[in-house]
């Protein structure tokens, strides 16, 4: 007799996504529950699931703790995380959507970028760059102060300050070009051999 592994459960987000692929086509995605129907807060996973679904279509692949879509808009990937899956991380729970651009970082800058914010990370080579919140826009105001601290125009400290001010100018109702899309082109990957 073989011993059977504990199961878990699938999480919302990702029985949601399940039951979109099974049954792809209809009109009113099957995930269009309340998302604020929780009683212990807001179900950021089902909000940020339904708001990527809404603007980049259905996802290409569902995971065990997060919903993935490859190469959409400016993005190499984007993911957006179960609720358990970023408390295990130790990551605010409203961080769940993650977008990736293919970014090389040098090495002497890495620990700057990730010292400016913990939602930012640099691959372990390198060659991606991305950023966590609850929103799109935020995610550009990240990503474009990372790569202002790669090209030496910000220190992380000046960064910091800045996603601050931009972030309290943004809840009072002002945009910035920061927060609309990325600023920058990524820089050129090495040619593999």
């Amino acid at each position: 007799m073989t011993e059977r592994k504990p199961t878990r459960s699938l999480s919302p987000i990702l029985a949601a996504a399940l039951a979109a692929g099974a049954v792809g086509g209809c009109s009113m995605p099957p995930w269009t529950q309340s998302a604020d129907s929780r009683p212990d807060g807001p179900d950021w996973a089902n909000m940020s699931l339904n708001m990527m679904v809404d603007k980049y279509g259905p996802p290409d692949r569902v995971e065990i703790s997060r919903v993935v879509w490859e190469n959409k808009g400016p993005w190499k990937r984007i993911a957006v995380w179960d609720d358990m899956e970023l408390h295990e991380m130790s990551r605010s729970k409203d961080a769940n959507i993650e977008e990736t651009i293919a970014y090389l970082v040098p090495e002497q800058k890495r620990r700057e970028v990730e010292d400016f914010s913990r939602r930012v990370k640099v691959s372990r080579d390198g060659a991606e760059l991305s950023a966590r919140s609850f929103s799109e826009e935020r995610i550009f105001l990240t990503l474009n102060l990372a790569d202002e601290i790669v090209r030496g125009a910000k220190t992380p400290s000046q960064a910091k300050t800045f996603y601050a001010a931009t972030i309290q100018l943004a809840d009072a109702g002002k945009s910035s070009p920061y927060m609309k899309g990325l600023l920058f082109q990524a820089p050129p990957l090495p040619a593999t051999p």
